[in-house]
């Protein structure tokens, strides 16, 4: 490990290992021992997060297993004896953080994004929804955005970049360097990619971790289906393209009164006609089952199993293109669930919210004070 890694690594130890060690009495009368290392635990994952000494997926698995070892039912023996069972986890519930259904239902995806890649389907697709904004630059800058976005609420916002990347490269190399429009469509995919994400559950990982505890029957327990949530996220998004779009041409006003786009499969070997009908219609269905979850009652997670099972089966998803899925980032999700069964399971979750005065709060106090944490933390990962 670098110097500079180990550096990074110290700062993220050294809070926790303070926090771990401050006398119990300086959190309050009820504060259970096992709140104040979660506490710690906590704010380890988050600054490793952060400052990335080690990988993401990396960090998960470290405070999982910290947790397993100091604040579960499966712990070493002289650190676990003795604490109220209130205030202890499950290990079971740990390791279930691996399998969670949202796990699944990102499996599912990333299997599906997959084969589309892989199949060229993803490109037809781009290449039908492009098609209507024909070569008019501020048109084709909105198709741009507008496809990225309509593609990145199934598919993983990288995925969705990498390949519009690829169609959108000709056009940029064919403009000259003084054309300002040129900017605007190398953000066009960033952005579309990442307002797009907000569109379905499986969009992006945020979003599956707010449903997770949205639908959670020991919390909030709303039952919001996947229809439902791409019902209402969808308008919302598209208002969100078209106000960055406007935003764009204000900033990087195009000269060139047209453009030249590429539709080229990018290169790319056909597959048997067979295989390309399976794919489409096995995705096909899998969404209209997402999108029509609650008039059938099935779970999201176990439609996910639809593409992962029938395209396995078939030969199509085979064994060396289950390696080539982002493992990495289902790990890393799966230490954030882990996290939040260990601060809601002993307690700290429920003395946090006690400590902050909601009620007298309005809703946009209460709206500001949840974000300050999450805003802080994306700044300090850009800076």
């Amino acid at each position: 490990m670098s110097k500079s890694k180990l550096i990074r690594l110290a700062a993220c130890l050294i809070p926790a290992i303070v926090i771990w060690l401050l006398p119990l009495s300086l959190f309050g009368e009820h504060f259970a021992v096992t709140e104040q290392r979660m506490l710690a635990i906590f704010i380890m994952a988050a600054l490793m997060w952060i400052l990335e000494p080690v990988p993401a997926w990396v960090t998960s698995t470290f405070s999982i297993l910290v947790m397993l070892f100091t604040v579960s039912t499966g712990g070493i023996g002289p650190l676990v004896e003795g604490i109220d069972e209130k205030h202890i986890v499950s290990y079971q519930s740990l390791l279930g953080s691996y399998a969670d259904p949202i796990i699944i239902l990102f499996l599912g995806g990333f299997v599906m994004a997959l084969a589309a890649s892989e199949s060229g389907l993803d490109k037809d697709v781009a290449n039908i929804l492009l098609k209507p904004f024909s070569r008019n630059p501020k048109l084709l800058l909105l198709g741009f955005m507008l496809t990225t976005a309509l593609m990145s609420m199934f598919v993983s916002n990288t995925a969705t970049a990498a390949m519009m990347i690829t169609m959108i490269a000709p056009v940029l190399n064919s403009l000259p360097e003084d054309e300002k429009g040129k900017t605007a469509l190398a953000l066009a995919i960033p952005i579309g990619a990442n307002i797009g994400g907000i569109g379905t559950p499986i969009g992006t990982p945020p979003n599956a971790i707010a449903l997770k505890y949205l639908n959670d029957p020991a919390g909030l327990n709303l039952n919001i289906s996947f229809g439902q949530w791409t019902a209402l996220m969808t308008p919302l998004m598209l208002v969100i393209v078209f106000a960055s779009w406007l935003l764009l041409l204000k900033l990087f006003p195009f000269k060139n009164k047209e453009l030249k786009i590429n539709m080229d499969n990018g290169g790319k070997k056909p597959i048997e006609k067979w295989k390309y009908i399976t794919i489409a219609v096995t995705i096909v269905v899998t969404i209209l089952l997402w999108m029509t979850d609650g008039l059938t009652n099935l779970q999201i997670s176990v439609i996910a199993l639809i593409p992962i099972t029938v395209l396995s089966f078939v030969g199509i998803f085979t064994g060396k293109d289950l390696q080539k899925l982002d493992w990495s980032v289902l790990w890393m999700v799966a230490g954030g669930f882990a996290l939040g069964t260990g601060i809601i399971d002993t307690g700290l979750a429920n003395d946090v919210i006690n400590a902050i005065p909601f009620s007298s709060l309005s809703a946009i106090g209460v709206i500001v004070i949840s974000c300050i944490p999450v805003c802080s933390t994306v700044l300090s990962a850009i800076l």
